[in-house]
């Protein structure tokens, strides 16, 4: 088995301790700021709720009721005097959500529900009297703030998991490909969800294409952004006030700054439309071990402003396995040819490479933990412009026996 040189391609599960340690600190602000939203707007009001259930229920009367609020966001505002064990008191708190939402007209009809001077029934803490409750009632509210909190602890949980995922060494995982292909003597076909032989020319199509990653980016933007600006219009609106909300405010910073990186990552897909267009042709269509193959590259588009080209045969081995409770995916590559290497003096737009496949090495394979996924990496670098990468993957098929 050959070793891979360094080809400038790296296998996204081979970022070391330094990856993962920032993969960890990048999650961390996502998921504790989900568990956050999720306490305060959803748990801990619930919690009181249960909790209130056993209060003792008090006769009150209603001092002032009205909707509080600045034009965008609205709150029940009601005072109410009740008394309790020879004592009077005076308490404020309608329900145990003390957060301000969009919606006037259903907090109004909460209101005139509770005119001044009529009275209610109130729910005091036996423990502390001066604590009440005038409705134990949550409404939808803590059911949005469910859902807009678990996005974020998702992401975040996502990101961190990378972190408990540690890949097996490289020797260790050349050691399970050397066993797996004394193991699997599978002849492909249709069964087996391989494509019989090919001897046609075939013309690849990347993995992901231009349209779909600016479309992916663009949503992912306008999601992620759309949920900041909610908050970054409370954070704004303090400081038209003169009382910003420094907590909020340094909160939101992280949040903010993934904003603003995902919008240049928009522009970036934006611009990368408009690079030369790379076109590959394998024959045959699809290639056996052993077996002399031809790869055609032609680039069509300004390839004046290219400065490089790199096209590189990689092989990768994917194993998923289950550590405990874990789900563990290991990635190698076993596998990389170098079969252009141009720089701007030799660079063509168009050409043809002949090699062949190594028969000492394994074939394409898909089963339900273990994948080997052979792929074209094409890259090409643009001076003061997004460069130019894809993924071609490619079917191969095993030796002839």
């Amino acid at each position: 088995m050959s070793t891979a040189p360094n080809t400038g391609f790296q296998s996204p599960q081979k970022g070391g301790l330094g990856g993962r340690i920032f993969l960890f600190l990048f999650g961390l602000p996502f998921f504790g700021a989900g568990l956050f939203i999720l306490w305060i707007g959803a748990l801990g009001p619930f919690i009181k709720v249960v909790g209130s259930f056993g209060w003792d229920e008090a006769e009150c009367r209603i001092i002032s009721s009205r909707v509080t609020g600045d034009g965008e966001t609205y709150q029940i505002s009601i005072t109410y005097q009740y008394r309790y064990a020879e004592g009077i008191y005076t308490e404020d708190r309608y329900n145990f959500i003390g957060m301000s939402s969009s919606g006037r007209k259903g907090k109004q009809k909460v209101v005139d529900r509770y005119p001044p001077g009529s009275t209610a029934i109130c729910y005091v803490n036996p423990k502390n009297p001066e604590e009440a409750i005038l409705s134990r009632s949550l409404g939808w509210l803590p059911v949005f703030i469910t859902l807009f909190s678990l996005i974020f602890i998702a992401v975040g949980a996502a990101l961190m998991f990378g972190v408990f995922s540690k890949t097996s060494s490289g020797k260790q995982n050349r050691a399970g490909f050397r066993g797996k292909r004394r193991r699997k003597k599978v002849a492909y076909g249709v069964k087996n969800g391989m494509p019989d032989a090919n001897p046609d020319p075939l013309d690849l199509s990347p993995e992901v294409g231009r349209v779909t990653q600016l479309v992916g980016s663009l949503f992912f933007a306008a999601f992620w952004n759309g949920i900041v600006s909610v908050f970054l219009f409370q954070v704004i609106k303090g400081f038209a006030r003169g009382h910003p909300e420094w907590f909020l405010t340094l909160f939101l910073i992280p949040f903010v700054l993934v904003g603003i990186g995902l919008v240049f990552l928009v522009l970036y897909s934006f611009l990368a439309l408009f690079n030369p267009k790379v076109r590959l042709t394998l024959t045959p269509g699809t290639p056996r071990l052993g077996e002399p193959c031809e790869v055609t590259w032609f680039m069509e588009g300004n390839t004046g402003r290219l400065d490089s080209l790199k096209i590189v045969l990689e092989a990768e081995e994917i194993a998923t396995y289950r550590r405990g409770t874990d789900t563990t995916t290991d990635r190698n590559i076993f596998e990389q040819v170098i079969l252009v290497d141009q720089d701007k003096t030799s660079l063509r737009t168009t050409g043809q490479q002949t090699f062949s496949l190594p028969v000492d090495t394994m074939h394409s394979y898909k089963a339900s933990n273990n994948e080997i996924q052979w792929t074209f990496k094409i890259h090409s670098n643009i001076h003061r412009w997004p460069d130019i990468s894809g993924v071609f993957p490619i079917s191969v098929l095993p030796p002839h026996r």
